[in-house]
Parts: structure tokens; sequence; C-alpha cells
């Protein structure tokens, strides 16, 4: 999908058909929604039998608890995205117990909730443009006593009695090198291509002045997709994917959304890249101490003051 269709999606413009698929070649079924009936291909697997939506993404979740649940050397895709990505001070934080301390001040909390409430406000246009039928994800009830995993049903909670219409976003899970992520949105286009998109919201001098993806969440965005095409296989992805920029700023005169799609090959490419630097990080846990970086000149430099490990990292004998 590119980015006059996401547009579309959004209500910027009136969507159009862009296929017909007659019922003879592809027998469709009927998926409900509260948003109207909606009429999808089945997926065509040729003579192999395709595992459904919902179980890779169940499967994946259960890896992925299971997962964090015995090792603590999980990697979040979003640790895999920078500059200096440093398997020495893991493995120093790891054999000397150190811990990080986060100090988020009010006044970014206040950014950062205004930001996912942009990115929240997108996602349901999104939603309620294409029907809960074509997108994927953890679904549950307001009470959360009810829910399922994979795309929108009609599935009624007799508890709180309302439907499962409050998305959550699936848990994505690479085993082999125990990368886990949350995609923004995942959804089913016309053909039943599987689609991610990446959803950040930027202030408005940022909006303004972009001109295309920035280069971290392109890398975030291909791994997503890397991760998906790992679970679901090559035949179902669409070759690509999507990030959407919104302002969380007024804006006036226009949409408030930028969307680019990054192409199948560029996914591949820095997917594979970001896998090398997992692997790098992942040594953090091996039994030696990995070598100091060489952005690392001297305890006082700039890096080596943001790091926890920068006292023992220098005290410590290679």
């Amino acid at each position: 999908m590119d980015k006059q269709q996401l547009l579309r999606r959004l209500g910027w413009e009136r969507s159009q058909p862009r296929i017909t698929v007659s019922e003879a070649a592809h027998p469709t079924q009927g998926l409900s929604s509260s948003l109207g009936r909606v009429d999808l291909p089945s997926a065509i697997s040729g003579t192999v039998e395709l595992e459904s939506l919902s179980d890779i993404l169940n499967r994946a979740s259960r890896q992925l608890h299971e997962s964090e649940r015995v090792h603590a050397d999980c990697l979040h895709v979003s640790s895999l995205i920078g500059d200096y990505l440093c398997p020495r001070r893991i493995w120093l934080a790891r054999h000397h117990h150190l811990t990080a301390v986060s100090r988020v001040s009010p006044a970014m909390k206040i950014v950062w909730d205004m930001g996912r409430a942009c990115e929240k406000t997108v996602r349901d246009l999104l939603i309620a443009g294409m029907g809960r039928s074509r997108v994927l994800g953890k679904w549950s009830c307001a009470c959360g006593k009810t829910s399922h995993v994979g795309q929108g049903q009609e599935i009624h909670c007799n508890i709180c009695d309302t439907d499962c219409a409050i998305y959550g976003e699936a848990d994505l899970y690479y085993s082999p090198l125990k990368i886990f992520g949350h995609s923004d949105f995942i959804y089913l286009d016309e053909n039943r291509n599987v689609n991610v998109v990446e959803i950040k919201s930027i202030n408005k001098s940022d909006w303004l002045a972009l001109s295309g993806p920035k280069r971290d969440h392109v890398a975030q965005v291909s791994m997503y997709y890397f991760m998906l095409r790992e679970s679901m296989g090559q035949e179902r992805m669409y070759p690509g994917a999507q990030i959407i920029y919104v302002c969380k700023d007024y804006i006036t005169r226009q949409m408030p959304w930028k969307c680019y799609t990054v192409p199948q090959k560029t996914c591949e490419d820095v997917s594979e890249a970001v896998l090398r630097t997992a692997t790098a990080v992942q040594s953090g846990y091996a039994p030696a101490c990995p070598p100091r970086l060489l952005c690392c000149t001297s305890p006082d430099c700039l890096t080596s003051r943001n790091c926890i490990a920068c006292a023992v990292c220098f005290m410590h004998n290679d």
C-alpha cells in the first residue's frame, strides 16, 4: 500500500476499489464487524495449507512470554536501534549487577503521553476506515476478561456486556536471537497481504521539515517486517512496510500526517544489519568480557560519562 492509499484509509481522500476479485476465482468469506460486513478473499496457498493468522500470533505471544519468564537476556527491537550499542556495557552490567536509573521529568512524560495519544488517534482512524476484521492484534472487551488474538471479530463479553473492540499491539518474537517487539499496526490489504505500519509523532517544526523517513524508524519497521515474515511466511507479506508521521502540534490547512513506504529491499537490507547488531549485543552475555568500543576513548568522554558501566569498564582488566 502506497502513500495515497494510506491517506485514503485515514479519510483524506475517498477510497476507490483497487481490484475486483471474481467469486469464481476466489470464493469469499464474510467477515463481520461493528462497522459493517467486509468480504475478503480467502488466503491462497496452492498445495500447502497455511497456518491461520491467529495461531501464528498466539504462538509468537506464547514464545515471547515464555522467553521473558525464563531468559533475562531478551532484546527489544528498540534497544537495537542507535549508534552506540555496547556489548561490553551489557556484560559488565550483568556481572556487576548495575542498574540504570530512569529519570523522566514531568514535562517529558507529558510530551510522551501526547505522542501516544496522537498515535492512538491515527490507529483508531485506520481501524474505522478499514474495519476491525482486517486488523491484526490483541482484542479485548472493556473489562478485559474476554479477549482474543488475530483479526477483529464480533466476540461479546457476557461480564461487561461489550464487544472485544479494544485494540492492543500483537507480540512479535524472533527466537534465534531472543528479539521481541510490538508493531504499532498490522493489517490485511485487499489482497490479504500482511502489512506492518509504524506510527511516529513529532513536533510541528520537525514535521514541516520532514522529507523522508528517519533512519532509526526505518530500522525499527524493517525489523518488524522481518519478524512478521519469519512468522507468517514471505507469501503472506506485502513487499515493504509503512511509516506514518503525525504532527502532535496544531496545524492548519493541511492534514497532520505524512506517509512513507519502505521498499522490501530496504527492509531486508536494514533488518540484516540490525540482526548483526543483535548478534554482537548478545555477545554481551558471553563468558568473556567483550572489548571496549573505540568511541569510548576515556572515562571523561561524553559517551563514557553517560554509561552506567563507565567506572568498572575502565577498571576492568581485558
